[in-house]
Parts: C-alpha cells; structure tokens; sequence
C-alpha cells in the first residue's frame, strides 16, 4: 500500500528530510514536544470557536463531503482532501462567486492556526491544501486565507506553478514510488522554533533534545547526532 503524504510531511520536508522520511515510513512517530502540544491545542480551541462563528453568520454551511463540494454548497467544514496519495485536511472551503471555466463550483481553503503571526510553514501548509483542493475540483485555487489566533484573516496568494511546494512534494512522491533511497543524517532548523531534532542510528526514533538554538543563530546545518 502505498503512504499517503499529509500536511505535515510536506511541512517537515522543508524542516528536515530526514524527518519527513521517518514520518512517512515509520511506525514509530515519537513524542511531540511539549511546545508543540500547545501550539495544537491553541489552534483546536481557535477552530472550534471560528467554526461556530461561521455557522451562526452563514445559512448553507455543511460538513465536508465529496457531494456537497459537487453540489456547490457555500460554505464546508473540516475538510479531508484525498486525491491519489496526497491527503489534506481544511478547516473551510468557501465557495467562489464565479465558477471555473467548465461551469463547476470553485472553492478557496481557509486554515485556523494557533499563533498570532503566520509562518512560513503554514504558508506552505496552505498551499499544499490549495494544490490537492485544485486536483479535485480540476482547478487551481489562485488564494487561500490564514486565520490567526487573533480572528485577523490574512490572505495569501497561491501560484498555480507552485514555485514553493512542488520542491518539497515532487522528493516525497518519488520516495512513495520507491525511486530514491532514504535521505542523508543531516537536519537544518529554523531558531524561531528553537528544537532540536536527534535521531537515533540504530532505530527509527525521533527524539526531542532539550537544548535550544541561540537567538542570533538563523539555521543549523551538520550530521544528526545518534
């Protein structure tokens, strides 16, 4: 059976290769870091309350469902978008005015974030979204919104080409077809998230280390530590 790349392998892709290799292909997915835990739990809260909100402001929203995205509804919740091996999940799917070109309803993906900024990676999380929204309703969503912690929606625009996805996608799929083997030990980390990964040589663990990356230090590169 084939894996399926979500989300967050296409954002840990872009952290570190190795990382998505492990997520991808092993049982074993470690322990998110308490950081981390937060930040989850924050973003779940924000979606409960922004989709509340939006069910008492618009009168057609439903639950995702492949019909009611054929059908044209106007506004869909919590979405799961499947297509082949890639899979996505959408907080909203708000309808487009206009129509694509061959006359079926055309949707934008909205993401809830449990930040007040937003990121690079949920940026790239978006886009991703937007490209497996595109391939189901056979159009390319050219915008999509990030809602913050805040309620601020900001709107970020999605290149058809995507010049900033399909560089971390295009190696994750040919892992899936078995084209390449497992990436190198080495590991690049952005200092806003201050983590450092380690991962053990003799099994496929991910491990958290409690040492943090100096502020004035912008990437780290160099082996994994076992």
């Amino acid at each position: 059976m084939q894996p399926v790349i979500t989300s967050a392998i296409v954002v840990a892709y872009a952290q570190c290769p190795r990382k998505a290799y492990l997520l991808l292909f092993s049982p074993e997915q470690g322990t998110p870091h308490e950081y981390v835990r937060i930040l989850e739990q924050q973003r779940r809260e924000h979606q409960a309350r922004y989709l509340n909100g939006l069910q008492h402001t618009h009168r057609d929203v439903h639950p995702y469902t492949v019909e009611h995205l054929h059908h044209g509804s106007t506004v869909l919740l919590n979405a799961c978008l499947r297509a082949d091996s890639l899979a996505a999940e959408c907080d909203v799917l708000t309808k487009v005015e206009r129509p694509s070109m061959a006359g079926t309803p055309r949707y934008t993906p909205t993401l809830c974030v449990g930040t007040y900024s937003v990121s690079t990676e949920q940026k790239l999380a978006l886009a991703f979204a937007g490209y497996v929204l595109g391939r189901l309703q056979h159009t390319l969503s050219l915008a999509g919104r990030i809602i913050t912690l805040d309620g601020t929606p900001h709107t970020i625009k999605l290149d058809p080409r995507a010049p900033d996805l399909l560089p971390h996608l295009e190696p994750l799929q040919a892992w899936t077809r078995g084209a390449v083997p497992a990436p190198p030990m080495h590991i690049k980390l952005s200092a806003s998230r201050k983590l450092l990964w380690h991962y053990r040589v003799t099994t496929p663990t991910i491990m958290l280390a409690s040492k943090e990356l100096p502020y004035d230090d912008h990437t780290t590169g160099g082996p994994c530590y076992a």
